[in-house]
């Protein structure tokens, strides 16, 4: 279980995790791919439920680099092409507007706990299963969460957000995403943090980067 933690530093892990869902799904919409590790790291904290600090939520900060790369670059309005800035950060507000608005339906977010829990005899071999949980964890997000929240457009390639299973891996990000916004939460985020604190996360999310 997480230990509490006020820690400003475990604050930007999560806001960067947010930032690498962002990313991840920008690519799969745009090119039909993305890194597999950066992937599994964000989708494994779905059901990690022993951990004694955020950085264990990833598995480690280092899981955490392209994230922290992605929240400096895009937050900052600095890196990137400009059509990728713009989605990466609308992706990253309307994923903390998707948890605030299922937070109001607090039966639905029981529903969605209770439907992630039954996953965790694939998450014991990630690798061997991650095919099984991406299918699973869309159809959360399909079934429970789409048809009573707002809706979340994805922009990229019609062929490759045609093909179902890039539709999948974009729908489990989403639902990767509640967590970490609950987790956000829980240690002491704000949303006007992102606003007065822009330039300190930004500067953190600089320095964290020189450890990996």
């Amino acid at each position: 279980m997480l230990l509490p933690s006020t820690s400003f530093t475990n604050q930007v892990y999560l806001i960067s995790g947010l930032y690498q869902c962002a990313e991840l799904i920008h690519l799969i919409a745009t090119t039909g791919k993305c890194s597999y590790q950066d992937y599994k790291h964000i989708i494994r904290v779905l059901n990690v439920k022993e951990f004694s600090s955020i950085a264990d939520v990833f598995d480690g900060e280092d899981k955490l680099k392209q994230g922290l790369i992605a929240c400096a670059k895009y937050f900052s309005m600095k890196g990137g092409d400009y059509t990728a800035t713009i989605y990466v950060n609308r992706y990253f507000t309307e994923m903390i507007k998707l948890e605030s608005a299922l937070r109001k339906k607090p039966s639905l977010m029981g529903k969605v706990a209770e439907r992630v829990a039954e996953n965790e005899v694939f998450f014991k071999d990630l690798d061997k299963h991650m095919t099984d949980l991406i299918q699973n964890y869309a159809a959360v997000y399909s079934e429970i969460i789409s048809p009573n929240t707002p809706k979340i457009i994805i922009k990229g390639e019609a062929n490759h957000l045609k093909q179902e299973f890039n539709a999948q891996k974009v729908r489990a990000l989403l639902l990767a995403s509640l967590r970490l916004v609950v987790l956000w939460y829980q240690i002491g985020g704000k949303q006007w943090h992102l606003f007065i604190r822009r330039k300190k996360i930004i500067d953190t999310c600089l320095s964290l980067q020189q450890n990996f």
